[in-house]
């Protein structure tokens, strides 16, 4: 099977996921073609239905980006796709989506709903953590990024369920590397050829400018990352080298601001939690949640298995298993068929319903008492390298976190109530110190205590890591200053632009707080569009009459340093809203014009840190504002060339 499956290069499994689209169940084509033809139906509540069947939300998404004219925006909302669609084409392309009736006894079936329900997890998960790192509702772009991210995934296992039960078998039992075990097996990679399969189904898809430099960075930074959040406040400074080297990275630094490392983190967790809830994978990937949202780790479980219990009950009944089931069903059909040799994958076809009544009793008491011998013996896990080869070779569990992980099953529940109680005894066996009032957790305890002198000074150094020491990576801006003047073309649309300039303000240049506010349609009102970030977000919605300061504010081309101590003129024309919201009496404003109207409002500062801003800060301030407005204008032209 080997030589077959060798032989089949990246054109094959190409042509093959092309000509045959994705099917969908029967019972859910039938549901989803009554709820449509309803009379009076709203838009939303069938984009809100339509949600909890992905396969049908990929099929709009490819329909209505291939008929959009060329040179414009692909659609990357749901109600946008309907909207162009239409309701009666809508019932069209569900009339013609191949029906499949999914049958629980096979394991190709049950691969592909895996797969799928896996998705919509990662989607959940992705768009959650964006919204708590860029501190901002518009997360739906990342849902949609998220989901579709290994739709070809879908394919390989509903069509070629062998090949990837190979795969699987030779990294989860055999810990091959994944990336070498698919070129064996595919005769390429499924990041290859998903990359090659989004150009043609015209799926919302992350850049290459994003996605790359967090496929091509090093493993142990990823292992480095990871153990930044359980590192002991006497080895702070350990962790602050890592940030350093982290932020030396002009391109890594800007991918960690973009939505894909949300993207790519969350699709690896949902796929571990699959398998298991209590890998010592699943838990590196959380760790890494935890650094990206600068959260505590006890946190980040909670809030994980939180999102995957919603997702559980957004899942449809026939897409199961559930994100959830690896928690009460610790043997799931994946370690079965794995376990078992490749007649296992026919034989499964041909399972009777008494027998298959009859086999969930025993294994879970199998995988319990196994668990427990593996845990005591410290045998190695069968979980072997992840599916992104972000971390390559085999790392060890402690033998008390392996026993801690075995004894209990709920483990992010439990362990967020151990940990939250015990702040301060974050070490490699969180649940077990906080279990055991012995004599190293002592010197800990005794600082928290405010009773002597010298212990009321000590809890400082722990307040300060939050408000790091502000860092300003030149050469990061000038690489986006370079893109602005040279390749203006690149920027296909004002989100992109905007999102761009958000993060070399916030992240290169290291303002705390950034806001880009839009003005709405009647230009009566300005909202807060991106805002990021480091403590306390910042979002104000401020009413512009006509005759008002700020309006004529707004209908200039200009960049300010704003100082109430100084330029008290300046001041008295900014609305009390503002201050109220701002907090602060020195900040930097710069607006965006196209065609002699105003476009967008850039706020930035340097937030609670009570710092001043400096002649040099307005002066990085006011060149990426107006690199900003070059791109605006290009962008402007190119559109109305268009029309």
């Amino acid at each position: 099977m080997d030589s077959v499956s060798s032989a089949k290069g990246i054109q094959h499994w190409q042509g093959l996921l092309t000509k045959e689209p994705f099917p969908v169940d029967t019972k859910i084509k039938a549901s989803l073609l009554k709820f449509i033809q309803q009379p009076s139906i709203a838009l939303n509540e069938i984009a809100q239905h339509m949600r909890r069947c992905p396969i049908v939300c990929w099929h709009v998404f490819s329909r209505v980006n291939r008929e959009i004219k060329k040179g414009t925006d692909p659609v990357r909302h749901l109600e946008q796709a309907l909207s162009l669609l239409g309701i009666k084409k809508l019932a069209e392309l569900i009339n013609r989506i191949p029906s499949l009736t999914l049958n629980p006894h096979l394991a190709a079936h049950r691969f592909y709903c895996r797969m799928i329900t896996c998705s919509m997890h990662a989607a959940f998960q992705a768009s959650y953590w964006h919204q708590l790192r860029v501190q901002q509702r518009q997360t739906d772009e990342v849902y949609w990024l998220a989901l579709f991210f290994h739709s070809a995934y879908w394919g390989l296992w509903l069509w070629a369920p062998e090949e990837m039960l190979m795969i699987e078998r030779r990294v989860r039992l055999q810990h091959q590397q994944r990336q070498k075990t698919e070129r064996d097996v595919l005769g390429c990679t499924v990041d290859t050829l998903q990359l090659i399969l989004c150009n043609e189904w015209k799926l919302p898809m992350l850049p290459m400018s994003q996605l790359s430099p967090l496929l091509a960075a090093p493993p142990d930074l990823w292992a480095k990352l990871a153990c930044i959040k359980q590192l002991p406040p006497e080895q702070q400074q350990r962790a602050d080298t890592f940030r350093q080297k982290l932020e030396n990275s002009p391109s890594l630094r800007i991918a960690f601001a973009s939505p894909a490392l949300p993207v790519l983190l969350c699709n690896q967790l949902a796929w571990e939690t699959s398998f298991s809830w209590e890998s010592r994978h699943t838990h590196r990937v959380l760790k890494l949640l935890a650094f990206y949202t600068n959260r505590p780790v006890p946190q980040t479980h909670h809030d994980a298995f939180q999102q995957a219990l919603t997702a559980s009950c957004f899942t449809l009944p026939a897409m199961r298993p559930a994100p959830l089931a690896t928690v009460f069903f610790k043997q799931a059909d994946y370690h079965t068929v794995l376990a078992d040799d490749p007649s296992a994958l026919a034989s499964t076809d041909s399972i009777n319903t008494k027998s298959a009544a009859q086999k969930p009793a025993a294994p879970v008491e199998r995988a319990s008492s196994q668990q427990k011998e593996q845990a005591l013996s410290n045998k190695k896990p069968q979980i072997a390298d992840d599916e992104f080869s972000l971390w390559t070779g085999k790392t060890t569990q402690a033998k008390d976190q392996q026993q801690a992980n075995a004894k209990t099953p709920s483990a992010p529940g439990q362990a967020s109530k151990k940990q939250e109680s015990t702040p301060s005894t974050l070490s490699k066996s969180p649940p077990l110190k906080a279990q055991q009032p012995s004599a190293t957790t002592q010197p800990t305890t005794e600082t928290s205590q405010p009773s002597a002198s010298t212990t009321t000074k000590k809890p400082e150094p722990a307040a300060k890591p939050p408000q790091i020491k502000r860092k300003i990576d030149l050469d990061s801006v000038k690489v986006s200053l370079g893109r602005f003047s040279r390749y203006p073309e690149l920027y296909k649309s004002l989100a992109q632009l905007l999102e761009e300039t958000a993060n070399i303000l916030h992240v290169a240049l290291g303002f705390e707080r950034v806001v880009i506010a839009l003005p709405n349609k009647q230009r009566d009102m300005l909202v807060s569009h991106i805002s990021m970030s480091n403590s306390i977000p910042l979002k104000f919605k401020l009413e512009l009459p006509a005759e008002s300061p700020m309006s004529q504010l707004l209908n200039k081309e200009l960049v300010l340093w704003v100082n109430a101590k100084e330029a008290s003129n300046i001041w008295f024309k900014l609305p009390s809203q503002l201050k109220q919201h701002v907090n602060t009496q020195m900040f930097l404003l710069a607006t965006l014009h196209a065609n002699k109207r105003p476009i967008a409002m850039i706020y930035a500062d340097l937030g609670i840190s009570q710092t001043e801003l400096t002649a040099a800060d307005l002066k990085y301030f006011s060149t990426v504002c107006k690199g900003a407005g070059k791109v605006l204008k290009h962008l402007t032209r190119s559109k109305t060339q268009a029309r």
